[in-house]
């Protein structure tokens, strides 16, 4: 499978195809069109769910960045001084130290109140140490490539959808004005049908051929009455498709004429990488790649699993004196070790109060745990779940390629047939207008009947009706190759 630089290139070619694909037809037919995409529950829709997918695609990429690292902050804190009820001079300090890790969202924190009395140079203090923890997996930082994809993959979608709907809208007004036009014909057909028995029936009782009363004159009554039954269902049919075509484009149908169909595009492009549902596929192999690599990085970087830290405290303390000379010297000292399955890490903070200053440090040490075999177990088994997965994709993508060339053979036997239809129709117009010649020189010479006339003026009307249906189904194919090529 070719690999496709899928972030840049890919998504910004597709999106051109996807926006070129969208052709508005010509004068009455547009009009409808631009009235269904505006006004009908479908184009309403689905400009919705493009502007509230986009919305969501575009707050997802918003996230604030987690931040990493550790940092360490440390200070004297209080000062103060006074005198007890001896008289004696009272130094009070409150020093304070602490480290944020946060990856771990781990925060350790010092305090050593401390009270020296100057006069008999006498310590006391109580260091407390304090721990703040938010149970949280440790990620390490990762590639982008993985989200870059997943991002251009969810956009591409999103456009896809919202262009198909466009011409799903487009089509379902079409497909209306074909329902509509072939009842038209259904009509016209049952009209003359009628008037001709009515005729025929009517000559044959004037002429004798035909007694009123016989079981003859009744059964041809019957069938008369039985294309009236068939005109009144398509009539209301017909009412009840005009509503559907308000509902749809919230204007009231008026006859479209071969005028008002534009010729059909029936020009099929093949692009080598297929359409957006085969690229979507490619990328959905490319995500699966990316996820089986960044797992192999991850265990091999011992990445922290989600289980649970033990936190072991620990602190000292250490004073001294040294006379006469009167310098002195205070230590504390507290930390943490987190640990679990996995990882250990040790950290800590300290403050040294002496005759020469206050000195506050902060330390962090960290080794990795060797993983238990269960452990081993359940990282191999989530690899070749990945891989699998990985693979999956591939053949779902090698499917969606096969279908997309299937469709393509399809459509092109479709193109070829409504080609050769269309070839034959147009001769057949071109035979009937002749013979309506032929028959209106017959009638005026005086050797031909006004039926004959009428006769060939209804199957040329008939053929005319069957090319503008023709001319829709053209325009039902021109979108579904569209639809195709997105």
């Amino acid at each position: 499978m070719k690999r496709i630089n899928y972030v840049k290139t890919a998504l910004i070619f597709c999106l051109l195809l996807l926006i070129g694909s969208v052709v508005l037809s010509a004068a009455e037919l547009e009009t409808y069109i631009t009235a269904a995409q505006e006004n009908s529950i479908s184009g309403r829709l689905n400009d919705l769910q493009r502007t509230v997918s986009t919305l969501q695609w575009e707050r997802s990429g918003l996230e604030e960045p987690e931040e990493k690292g550790v940092s360490v902050s440390a200070g004297g804190g209080t000062l103060s001084y006074a005198q007890d009820q001896t008289g004696d001079d009272i130094v009070a300090l409150e020093p304070s130290a602490s480290v944020t890790f946060h990856d771990l969202d781990l925060t350790i924190t010092l305090t050593a109140p401390t009270t020296l009395n100057a006069t008999d140079t006498v310590f006391s203090s109580s260091p407390k140490v304090s721990i703040q923890k938010t149970l949280e997996t440790y990620t390490l930082e990762e590639d982008t490539t993985l989200e870059d994809i997943e991002s251009a993959a969810e956009k591409m979608a999103i456009d896809r959808n919202y262009y198909a709907g466009l011409i799903a809208v487009e089509k379902s007004v079409v497909q209306s004005i074909k329902e509509l036009i072939t009842l038209d014909k259904s009509l016209f057909i049952t009209e003359n049908s009628i008037a001709d028995a009515e005729l025929s029936l009517n000559n044959d009782i004037e002429t004798g051929q035909l007694k009123e009363g016989s079981t003859a004159w009744k059964l041809r009554n019957n069938s008369i009455t039985r294309l009236e039954n068939t005109l009144s269902t398509t009539q209301n049919t017909l009412s009840a498709a005009r509503d559907h075509f308000k509902t749809i484009t919230g204007m009231d149908y008026e006859a479209v004429t071969s005028e008002d169909i534009p010729q059909s595009d029936l020009a099929l492009q093949v692009p080598d990488f297929g359409n957006t549902k085969v690229l979507l596929a490619a990328m959905d192999v490319e995500i699966a790649r990316q996820r089986v690599s960044d797992e192999l990085s991850t265990r091999e970087s011992n990445e922290i699993s989600d289980s649970s830290f033990t936190y072991l405290v620990n602190g000292s303390y250490k004073a001294g004196l040294n006379q006469p000379a009167g310098n002195y010297d205070h230590t504390l000292q507290a930390g943490v070790t987190a640990s679990n399955s996995e990882f250990v890490i040790e950290a800590g903070v300290s403050t040294v109060i002496s005759s020469t200053g206050i000195t506050p440090s902060a330390y962090i040490t960290g080794r990795w745990a060797d993983k238990p075999d269960d452990w081993k177990e359940f990282d191999e088994l989530t690899i070749s779940i990945l891989e699998n997965q990985a693979t999956a994709a591939e053949q779902s993508y090698n499917q969606s390629y096969s279908d997309y060339l299937n469709d393509i053979q399809t459509m092109q036997l479709r193109i070829s047939s409504w080609n050769n239809s269309r070839t034959e129709l147009e001769l057949t117009y071109s035979e009937l207008t002749m013979l309506l010649d032929d028959a209106r020189y017959a009638y005026a010479k005086g050797f031909g009947s006004e039926s004959e006339v009428q006769d060939a003026q209804n199957d040329l009307q008939t053929a005319a009706y069957e090319l503008l249906l023709h001319s829709l189904d053209g325009l039902l194919i021109e979108q579904d190759i569209r639809t195709l090529q997105l």
